[in-house]
C-alpha cells in the first residue's frame, strides 16, 4: 500500500511539472484540501437533513411558493453565521431587506452589508466584488425571479427576450463556481416557482425561474414550504401570528442524500426552536423511545420517563446532565450547546401572551 501511495505522489509530482500551470490544482482525493466543509446553519432540523450543515464555497438555491419562508429561512442562516464573527451580505433585488424585521429574526443590522443594483448584470458585477474580497462568509441573492437584465430594462415594455436571464445565469454561475470554492463563500440564490408553460397530466406543473443553469451549479436546493394547518402555528389573543412551522425537502445534495425531509418551528422574537428538533432525532436513532404518550430515555443507567412531549422537554430543561447526554449521543456541533438554556417556547405559551392552538403531547 505504501509502494502504491509513494507512486500516486511521485506522479502527481511529475504532472504538476509537465503542466507548469499554478492555477491548475492536482492531489489525491484523500488530500483534507478535498473534504467538503459544512457550517452549522443555527436550525438543527436543516443541519440534520443537509448532511450537517450548509457546504461552503457552493452555490445554494431555496425555492418554493410566494411566502413560503424562503428569505426568511436565509434570513436566519445569516443571523447564525454573524454569532460566529463571519460577515453577510444580501444582494436586495426585491427591495425587502427590513431593517426591523431582520433585527427580530436575530441579524446584527450594524454588520450586514446590503447592496441594491438596478440590473441583473450589477448583481453578479457586485456579487464578484463580494467573493473576491474573501471576506464574505454568507451572500444571499433575493431573488432570482426579481432579476431584469439592462436590455429588458431599456427596451419596450412587453417586448420578448427568449432566456436572456438564462444565457446570462449560465454564463456568471460557470465563472464564479472556482472563485466559491477558492474563497470558501458560499451564495444563496431565493427563488420562486411559476406554473410550467408546457405542462401536461404527465409533465412537470411547476419549475423555477432562470433556466435550468441554477438546478445543475447548485450543489444543494432546498424547497421551502410554510405550513399552514391549526396546529402548525402560534397566535396570540388578537390573531397576531407569533410563530409558524415550516417544512423543507432536499431536491438536490451533490455532497450528501438527497430526498429528506425536516420541519421546524419558528419563533419570531426567539429564533427556531431546536429542542424539538433533538428530541425528533434523539427518537429517530431509538435513544428515546415512544409508547403512545409515554417518552422513554435511560442515562447512564438512570431510567426517565414522561408523557408527553412537553413534560419531556421540561425534564431535559431542568437536567444539564441529560442534556449533555442527548448532544454527546447524536453528536450534534457545539455550536447548539446553548439550546436549553433559555426555554423559548416560554415567549408563546406566556398567560396574556399568546396561545399554543395546540400541542404535539397532547394527542
Amino acid at each position: 500500500m505504501a509502494k502504491k501511495t509513494d507512486e500516486t505522489l511521485s506522479f502527481i509530482e511529475q504532472l504538476k511539472k509537465d503542466l507548469k500551470d499554478d492555477s491548475i490544482d492536482i492531489s489525491k482525493l484523500s488530500d483534507p484540501s478535498n473534504d467538503i466543509i459544512r457550517e452549522p446553519t443555527g436550525i438543527l432540523a436543516l443541519d440534520n437533513i443537509c448532511g450537517g450543515g450548509f457546504p461552503k464555497g457552493r452555490w445554494i438555491e431555496i425555492f418554493g411558493m410566494e411566502s413560503s419562508g424562503k428569505s426568511l429561512l436565509a434570513t436566519l442562516v445569516c443571523a447564525h453565521a454573524q454569532k460566529k464573527g463571519d460577515m453577510v451580505a444580501w444582494i436586495d433585488m426585491e427591495r425587502t431587506a427590513d431593517n426591523k424585521w431582520f433585527a427580530r429574526l436575530g441579524v446584527d443590522t450594524d454588520k450586514m452589508l446590503v447592496i441594491k443594483p438596478t440590473s441583473a448584470e450589477g448583481a453578479f458585477k457586485a456579487l464578484n466584488t463580494l467573493i473576491d474580497s474573501g471576506k464574505i462568509s454568507y451572500i444571499v441573492l433575493d431573488s432570482v425571479a426579481s432579476m431584469a437584465t439592462e436590455k429588458e430594462i431599456e427596451e419596450e415594455p412587453g417586448k420578448q427576450n427568449m432566456a436572456v436571464m438564462a444565457r446570462l445565469l449560465s454564463t456568471e454561475m460557470r465563472k464564479l463556481t472556482g472563485k466559491l470554492d477558492s474563497t470558501k463563500t458560499t451564495v444563496i440564490l431565493i427563488n420562486q416557482i411559476r406554473s410550467a408553460m408546457a405542462a401536461t397530466a404527465y409533465a412537470k406543473q411547476n419549475t423555477t425561474t432562470g433556466g435550468k443553469a441554477i438546478g445543475f451549479y447548485a450543489s444543494l436546493r432546498l424547497w421551502v414550504k410554510k405550513l399552514t394547518d391549526p396546529s402548525t402555528y402560534i397566535e396570540d389573543r388578537n390573531g397576531e401570528r407569533l410563530a409558524h412551522s415550516i417544512s423543507i425537502r432536499v431536491e438536490k445534495n451533490k455532497v450528501g442524500s438527497p430526498g429528506k425531509t425536516g420541519s421546524f418551528m419558528l419563533i419570531y422574537d426567539g429564533g427556531p426552536d431546536n429542542r424539538t428538533a433533538i428530541i425528533g432525532m434523539a427518537l429517530q436513532a431509538g435513544i428515546i423511545t415512544k409508547n403512545m404518550a409515554m417518552y422513554y430515555l435511560d442515562v447512564d443507567g438512570q431510567s426517565i420517563s414522561a408523557r408527553g412531549e412537553r413534560a419531556l422537554l421540561e425534564k431535559i430543561q431542568q437536567s444539564p446532565k441529560i442534556q449533555k447526554y442527548l448532544l454527546s449521543a447524536l453528536h450534534i456541533d457545539p455550536t447548539y450547546a446553548d439550546t436549553f438554556e433559555s426555554d423559548k417556547r416560554e415567549l408563546a405559551v406566556a398567560e396574556g401572551l399568546a396561545t399554543m392552538v395546540k400541542l404535539p403531547e397532547d394527542e
